[in-house]
């Protein structure tokens, strides 16, 4: 059954001109769809989220709390992955976009989890892109965190 799928969603490709992404042709597997349905959710997702970075949802509400901080890295995290597995130019905005409100924890004292919060969102920014910005802040915060350290090891 799963091999069918693939000969209809390759042909599917072939008929309607959609390119294979990187992924596909690296793995041999066709994820284009399951990649756009992702993109679409993100997308939804930052529109109605407005910028907060809740973890969990109640009552169908999104709901935002500061125990949740170690994730908010985890959201342009999820769409870097997008870019670099589809090269889907909007993926590189939305993702600039889920970094606006994560650079003022890069000094952030409060939080364990700030390798969370910027491996995903800057360091996997600036691999992709080059840029240089991110790579500084990225660097701000593992100052910080290694700022941390004791002779206990801890």
């Amino acid at each position: 059954m799963l091999s069918v799928v693939a000969v209809v969603v390759s042909a599917s490709c072939t008929l309607f001109k959609r390119k294979p992404t990187p992924l596909e042709k690296d793995s041999g597997q066709l994820y284009s769809y399951i990649l756009e349905y992702a993109g679409n959710q993100a997308d939804i997702a930052f529109g109605r989220l407005g910028g907060a970075y809740p973890i969990y949802s109640e009552n169908g509400r999104w709901v935002e709390t500061e125990l949740g901080g170690w994730a908010r890295g985890l959201y342009p995290g999820m769409v870097w992955l997008l870019y670099q597995s589809t090269q889907d130019e909007r993926y590189l905005k939305l993702a600039g976009d889920w970094l606006n409100g994560l650079e003022k924890y890069e000094n952030d004292n409060s939080s364990f989890g700030l390798g969370l919060i910027f491996y995903p969102s800057y360091v996997i920014g600036y691999q992709i892109t080059g840029n240089r910005a991110y790579r500084d802040i990225a660097l701000e915060a593992a100052e910080n965190l290694s700022s941390r350290f004791n002779e206990a090891g801890f």
